[in-house]
């Protein structure tokens, strides 16, 4: 087998048949479509879709159930230990692959070889994630950003060997799939992007984190409507951020540091554009109390922004946002 192509699933049996209907018509050899279902509560209703879907797709689809409920993490890095595909393929059950394009996806997968990959990605028919790799400039804060979105993320199944030493670390980090690039990365393989409309986003991932007993701790992931939730996920990836400087790229905080303020930059231009300024000034005291974040130019911006009216905040959001940002 060429391909696995993973779906890191959990209780959306509605998202799962979107993916299957994409995959209607389309015949392809060496690519097996598995469904990694991780104790869903409605997995009577995934189990009869899968026996639907099966008889009529044209391609090997599979239903694995995990035993346990694992999570996030440990979902995602199951993936290795599961068939025996050259390539996995990641993708999350509320987005979707247009399975037309699958045959020329393999024959660049074919042709290049890689050990990372990267494909783009359309969002409301916008296209994201496409910009040519920096990796020339060695392990960035734009190829980070690049792999933080799991869907679209394909691994040759050998750089399972370079995982264990991390094991512990990564298994509960949330953000696993980065490090894996930047072991990638740390041993000169080669990564690659995918630029070709093969990759669309179907929706919000809410029900996918904190509402299963693996994650019956995680407070934080619980509302992703809450104006800060997108905050505490970043707090999380700075932590993977400390870890893959003092593991493998020494100095890389540092320099991370200047794309991550610009972000937060337009986090803040959002929250303002959102809240009035009672609100954002409280939302905005909240983030500025994480000890963490060393940001003191920052900072001061932070308190210019609140004398910035809603509208106006949120049309410097959105043009910093279609000028600025360069990766996924």
């Amino acid at each position: 087998m060429i391909l696995d192509i993973f779906i890191l699933s959990y209780n959306r049996p509605k998202e799962l048949q979107r993916i299957f209907d994409n995959f209607r018509g389309v015949t392809l050899n060496g690519v097996n479509l598995i469904v990694k279902d991780d104790c869903s509560p409605q997995i009577d209703l995934i189990e009869n879709l899968y026996e639907k879907y099966k008889n009529i797709l044209q391609i090997n689809l599979v239903l694995y159930k995990n035993p346990i409920n694992l999570g996030y993490d440990m979902n995602l890095l199951d993936c290795f230990n599961i068939g025996n595909s050259e390539y996995i393929f990641l993708l999350s059950d509320d987005d979707y692959i247009e399975a037309y394009e699958l045959s020329r996806f393999l024959e660049f997968l074919k042709l290049n070889k890689p050990d990372g990959l990267i494909c783009s990605y359309k969002d409301s028919n916008v296209s994201y994630r496409n910009l040519p790799l920096d990796c020339d400039a060695g392990y960035t804060a734009n190829l980070l950003y690049d792999s933080i979105l799991f869907s679209g993320l394909v691994f040759k199944r050998n750089i399972a060997e370079f995982i264990v030493p991390y094991f512990e670390f990564l298994k509960n980090c949330i953000y696993s799939q980065v490090f894996l690039f930047a072991i990638i990365r740390s041993k000169n393989l080669k990564i690659i992007k995918y630029s070709e409309n093969l990759l669309i986003l179907g929706g919000d991932g809410d029900n996918f984190f904190g509402k299963n007993s693996s994650s019956s701790n995680e407070n934080d992931l619980m509302d992703r409507t809450n104006s800060l939730s997108c905050f505490r996920y970043q707090l999380r990836l700075l932590k993977v951020v400390d870890y893959i400087d003092a593991q493998l790229f020494h100095g890389f905080s540092d320099s991370f540091k200047i794309e991550y303020s610009r972000r937060l930059l337009g986090f803040l231009f959002k929250l303002r554009s959102l809240h009035s300024i009672k609100e954002y000034l409280k939302l905005r005291e909240n983030i500025f109390s994480e000890k963490s974040l060393a940001l003191k130019n920052l900072y001061l911006y932070s308190i210019f922004i609140v004398l910035i009216p809603q509208r106006v905040s949120f049309v410097i959001y959105n043009f910093g946002k279609k000028l600025l940002k360069k990766s996924g």
